[in-house]
């Protein structure tokens, strides 16, 4: 649910700002809004310091995998190994940009050999000249007479070549810049360089990674340095009175106003204005909460004055997640991975973990009610007694596509219906669902070929009355909401199309199948007669499935989130417009 939030006005002290927040910091219930830009010095300080720290954690962050990881150094060390590592990367960089130069210069000289350039000089104040050339048979180097041609050395068609001589400035053809440096010289700088490469990525993994964990300490203190920051200078102030403005959940309200009367301050406490900008504080119910895993991956938070469908979206993306990968050997892999991770990050929260292993468990249902076990056929599977025949028709499955759409999306209005009931304004949610239903009928007569009722139409139109005749209930509905009216057409023809989109998760399920067993099929190609067949076979099946896991990822991050993220939100009025509640509170643990 999304919690019921209040508006909060504090008043203090101009002279009490620092204490006041630093109450408010370790108090953690309140979303500050800023009355004023945060903006000046210290916001600008605090802001660089944050960044150039982490970047250092970023630049150490794929070197201390083998190192031991120190979590307790003090602020001063990790502030000084923050600063280390930033000049470190700064030379890094210019060492790696002269490498690089350096190897593309020797490349392009080494066709012409090794020679000292200062000769070329002394040579020319005799009055002899030498020029480099790169030559073709195509574009042939046109040298004076008087003027001695020599090959350099040949590579194919190329031939690279110095043409000596007393005037040249009649040569044409691809002429090389006279180097300033020897090949010689070129590489031992380029040794030198890479040895300062090697030296600090040694002193990078012997010295510094080892101290990421204290630098990720400080980038929390230096977190809370900045929010503190930013908090002071988004205060207003008037008349020695300094005062900030939040949003606070009703239930902790409270806490507010018994440190208001502990410290002095002036509280207002009252209800957000319906042009609020109010921040979503959504609390899943503990068997709810694996669904935020993957609302933290897409990142979207529904408005505070929207619904919470965390219930809605946790069934049916788990029913989707199962159609759309539908290989129960696929579920055990994700099942066993899911258990080796949490074994591993056993501090970390657990539920993404029980995220994983829901969606993996429905996967493992569904793929053996279809005998779907990487990619073997529905009668060479094992535990067929498990397995329903019913479902092995693709008509039946597309029929029951279309019935997890119409159920889906009728949800979204029934709940939109008791939200608006006892306003007459409800009877056009009942006219969607019975325009939902009977596009539910056409569209599986058209695809699965299910004979549609002979009620279809009538419902149909019965639907599109209570629509039209409900949609705008007042005057001031219909001059704001009556090019609505006149879309309505479009839209019946939309609530088809949502239905129809469902057919995805067939689709996407039957192409997976076909991909396992294309590369089943090749692996038997290749057969197990020998060794190195064995091998063959073996990686195929290997990478292939590897590949079908994949892309299966994708398909249900691109169509398992959509059809509740835009089909179902469509129907349920849903823009995900909101954005997170983020109280001001410490994150730094102060006892390290």
């Amino acid at each position: 649910m999304i919690a019921s939030m209040k508006k909060i006005t504090l008043l203090c002290m101009e002279r009490d700002q620092n204490v006041t927040l630093q109450e408010l910091q370790d108090l953690g219930v309140i979303h500050l809004q800023p009355v004023s830009a945060p903006e000046g010095s210290d916001v600008e300080a605090a802001k660089e310091r944050l960044g150039e720290a982490k970047r250092a954690l970023e630049f150490l962050k794929n070197s201390h995998e083998n190192s031991e990881v120190q979590v307790n150094e003090s602020n001063h060390d990790a502030e000084l190994a923050v600063t280390r590592t930033t000049d470190l990367s700064i030379k890094r960089q210019h060492y790696e940009d002269e490498r690089i130069e350096l190897e593309a210069e020797i490349r392009k000289l080494q066709p012409y050999g090794d020679f000292e350039p200062e000769l070329v000089k002394q040579l020319a104040t005799r009055n002899i000249a030498v020029r480099l050339f790169h030559e073709t048979d195509k574009k042939p180097v046109s040298i004076p007479e008087g003027a001695d041609r020599v090959i350099l050395s040949e590579n194919g068609p190329d031939r690279f070549i110095a043409v000596i001589g007393q005037q040249l400035d009649a040569c044409t053809g691809e002429a090389l810049p006279l180097p300033t440096q020897s090949i010689s010289s070129l590489t031992k700088r380029l040794e030198l360089v890479k040895g300062r490469l090697t030296d600090i990525g040694t002193e990078m993994t012997s010295s510094l990674a080892p101290q990421s964990g204290a630098i990720t300490k400080h980038i929390e203190r230096l977190t809370d340095e900045s929010q503190f920051a930013n908090a002071r200078a988004g205060m207003g102030n008037a008349t020695g009175i300094s005062y900030l403005q939040g949003y606070c959940a009703a239930d902790l309200a409270n806490q507010l106003e018994t440190a208001a009367g502990q410290h002095g301050w002036g509280i207002v406490i009252g209800d957000p204005a319906a042009d609020d900008n109010v921040p979503s504080l959504v609390r899943h119910p503990a068997w709810v909460k694996p669904i935020k895993a993957v609302l933290d991956i897409i990142k979207i938070t529904p408005g505070y004055r929207e619904q919470d469908i965390s219930v809605v979206f946790l069934i049916f993306f788990s029913i989707f997640f199962a159609m759309l990968i539908g290989d129960a050997g696929y579920g055990l892999i994700f099942l066993a991975m899911t258990a080796f991770a949490r074994f591993k990050m056993k501090k970390a929260p657990a539920y993404p973990f029980s995220m994983l292993a829901l969606l993996s468990v429905c996967t493992v249902i569904w793929g053996t009610v279809t005998g779907n076990y990487f990619g073997v056929t529905a009668e060479n599977a094992p535990l067929s007694g498990f397995q329903f025949a019913w479902l092995q028709d693709s008509n039946n499955v597309m029929a029951l596509c279309f019935t997890i759409g119409a159920v889906h999306m009728t949800i979204a209005h029934v709940w939109r219906f008791i939200l608006l009931a006892p306003n007459r304004k409800c009877l056009e949610q009942v006219g969607w669902i019975a325009v939902l239903w009977s596009m539910f009928f056409h569209a599986r007569n058209l695809v699965a070929q299910v004979p549609a009722p002979g009620y279809t139409n009538i419902l149909l139109g019965v639907g599109v009355l209570l629509v039209a005749l409900f949609m705008c209930t007042t005057k001031e509905e219909l001059k704001r909401d009556g090019i609505n009216l006149a879309m309505l057409p479009l839209s019946i023809v939309s609530a088809l199309v949502d239905v129809i989109s469902y057919i995805r998760l067939f689709a996407v399920g039957m192409a997976s199948l076909s991909v396992a067993e294309s590369f089943n099929s090749m692996a038997a190609g290749i057969g197990m007669s020998n060794v190195l067949t064995m091998f063959g076979s073996a990686m195929i099946l290997l990478l292939g499935h590897a590949l079908n896991i994949v892309l299966c990822g994708l398909a249900v991050l691109v169509h398992g989130v959509r059809l509740n993220t835009l089909e179902f939100s469509m129907h349920m009025g849903m823009e995900w417009s909101g954005s997170p509640f983020t109280p001001f509170k410490k994150i730094a643990n102060t006892e390290t």
